[in-house]
């Protein structure tokens, strides 16, 4: 039956690439007589010519309609009114002989089309030519018309971002034919008709430009043309709702300085004001990639230091005001500013100056510190507690603006929607094990030995905490860091279909398709070639059902994979203590017999507990 129906298709496509079939019936009217005079016998995949070295010249006019640029993927894709011109030298008749008819129309998969492709397209992108429809001229020229959607990598420069303005290119060629075949030209009236563009939610087209270039290789050349769009990006609200914390918080860490200088709130706004920044600029990353950060980012790195600098200054400062003059601290700090002329220099001393200027001090205050010490130690104080102080971390905190750090993205291939494993999770990942162990330990299950010391499955949030970190990473591979005696399962879920469409992860799908394996595995020591085959591997199966093994800890990722722009959960479960270790069986076959190996029974029927 399948090799019928494969006839069938070759036949199909035979058919349609010899075009009209040629009959011996007389047209009923002159539109048919036309038809059957032009396209019988017509090969579409041969090029019009009468003579191999005439050249076919293609005049191709582009205008966008709807413009798209990812910046996840960093591409662009184009929607666009595309006019192609050439003559074919098999279209050609004299209208006298078919009553005067000066045109034919037919559809363009009947006729020869110029095979264009898009050159600077990565492989998992796609371009799309709808069958458009041809009039073709007595003289055999070819005139079509079709709203293709073409796909191309452009690289973004976010420097500027969110007023940034990006150039897109879509460069096209001839797939089959070089340049003595087949020529490309460009009518050059693109940004006429830029009033055609739909009005987009992000981007706007400002100009477009056009430009052909031949290419000389060694043996041939070939021709590409150029559409090059420049794109200027739409403000939103939304902009605006991003760049607003780098003016309020600002202003947020310099009322810091008004504040006594004992009091905690001035430390605890500080944090507060940390904390926010590091919310703004988690917010920034996740909306800008590129080769360049955007300079709104560079700037708050720099920020950053700043303010991690004047958090070591509050506390320092609030540490040095809480001192006495006579603490063995303060003693130890003024005499090592006394002894640096650098120090003195910082903390603006003349230890010369406050010598003849404390001759008028009281002498009762020469008690525990000499007088140049006792001086250093006054004017430090006043640096801390007075007016000068203040003024010079206004001026430090004006240069500290925003202060955030760049918060990494967990997820390294893709966006995070969901990683909660709820209590519901849990239950249903521990009485899954234990239900398929127990169906194991009884002998229910066919060609598998029942189990003497299969033990009971109880969660450890422990493993759980790493596996939930491992699957945050979304890099479908096993953790080499687990632990030495923690086993690993590993599964992935892909979806086709929209992003992120109320997909729903469910543990109990993956854990029985990792127990599925038992129909390959038969019962023995296991061996290091047992899992290396994808399609006979068993080693999922025996650490499910592996009796010693008594805990488990589970995570998962929900995320759209963007390189493969896809929906895809990833399941990470670790099993302590771990199995699958080579030259041992997975459990000692048997009724069971919980006793006989130090164990007691649990509630569980057939199954074990320490």
């Amino acid at each position: 039956m399948l090799c019928l129906l494969m006839s069938i298709l070759f036949l199909q496509q035979v058919w349609a690439i010899k075009g009209e079939e040629c009959t011996n019936d007389t047209p009923k009217s002159n539109m048919l007589k036309l038809k059957k005079y032009l396209l019988c016998n017509y090969d579409r995949e041969i090029r019009p010519v009468l003579h191999n070295s005439n050249q076919t010249t293609v005049e191709i006019s582009l205008y966008p309609i709807s413009i798209y640029l990812n910046e996840q993927s960093h591409t662009m894709s184009l929607t666009c009114w595309l006019v192609i011109k050439w003559y074919d030298e098999f279209l050609k008749w004299d209208p006298s002989n078919f009553e005067g008819l000066n045109d034919f129309t037919t559809d363009t998969t009947s006729i020869w089309f110029p095979d264009l492709s898009v050159v600077n397209m990565k492989s998992s992108m796609h371009y799309y030519y709808p069958p458009g429809v041809a009039v073709v001229s007595p003289n055999g020229e070819v005139y079509t018309e079709s709203f293709p959607y073409y796909q191309s990598t452009c690289e973004l420069d976010m420097t500027n971002w969110p007023y940034d303005v990006q150039t897109c290119s879509l460069l096209l060629a001839s797939r089959s034919f070089v340049m003595k075949e087949l020529d490309l030209t460009l009518r050059n009236e693109t940004e006429k008709y830029l009033d055609l563009v739909v009005p987009g939610d992000y981007w706007e087209i400002i100009t477009v430009s056009t430009m052909r270039n031949e290419h000389g290789y060694k043996f041939h050349s070939l021709v590409t043309l150029k559409f090059k769009f420049e794109l200027k990006r739409r403000t939103h609200v939304k902009h605006v709702a991003v760049l607003a914390p780098g003016l309020v918080l600002p202003i947020m860490v310099l009322t810091t300085f008004w504040l006594d200088l004992a009091s905690s709130s001035r430390l605890n706004i500080a944090v507060l004001a940390n904390i926010c920044h590091l919310v703004h600029l988690s917010s920034l990353t996740s909306q800008t990639t590129g080769a360049k950060l955007p300079s709104i980012v560079v700037y708050t790195l720099y920020c950053l230091v700043l303010s991690v600098a004047n958090m070591i200054l509050i506390v320092t400062f609030k540490f040095m005001s809480d001192l006495t003059i006579n603490t063995y601290y303060q003693q130890r700090i003024t005499r090592w500013i006394s002894c640096n002329k650098y120090a003195q220099h910082i903390m603006l001393i003349n230890t010369q100056k406050d010598r003849n200027l404390d001759e008028s001090e009281d002498e009762s205050s020469l008690v525990v510190i000499n007088t140049a010490e006792l001086n250093v130690s006054r004017r430090l104080l006043k640096h801390v507690m007075g007016f000068k102080i203040r003024i010079d971390s206004c001026l430090v905190a004006i240069l500290i603006g925003m202060t955030m750090i760049i918060v990494c993205r967990a997820c390294e291939n893709g966006r995070l929607y969901d990683n909660t494993v709820t209590r519901n999770d849990i239950a249903n990942i521990v009485n899954t094990h234990n239900n398929l162990r127990q169906t194991v330990a009884l002998g229910r299950l066919r060609n598998q030995p029942p189990a003497q010391n299969m033990q009971k499955m109880t969660w450890d949030s422990q493993l759980a905490q790493r596996a939930q970190y491992w699957a945050n990473r979304c890099v479908y591979k096993h953790d080499s860091n687990r632990g030495n005696n923690v086993g690993q399962n590993i599964g992935i879920t892909y979806f086709s279909g929209p992003e992120h469409a109320n997909r729903q992860h469910n543990f109990t799908e993956v854990i029985y398709r990792w127990f599925a394996e038992h129909v390959h595995y038969r019962y023995k020591k296991l061996q290091s070639g047992d899992s290396s085959n994808p399609s006979t591997q068993t080693g999922h199966y025996t650490q499910v059902v592996w009796a010693n093994t008594n805990r488990v800890g589970c995570g998962f990722a929900f995320y759209y994979q963007t390189q493969k722009r896809q929906d895809q959960i990833f399941y990470v479960c670790n099993y302590a203590p771990s199995g699958n270790f080579l030259g041992e069986y997975p459990y000692i076959s048997g009724n069971p017999n919980c006793g006989a190996h130090g164990l007691s029974n649990s509630n569980i029927n057939g199954l074990c507990q320490k």
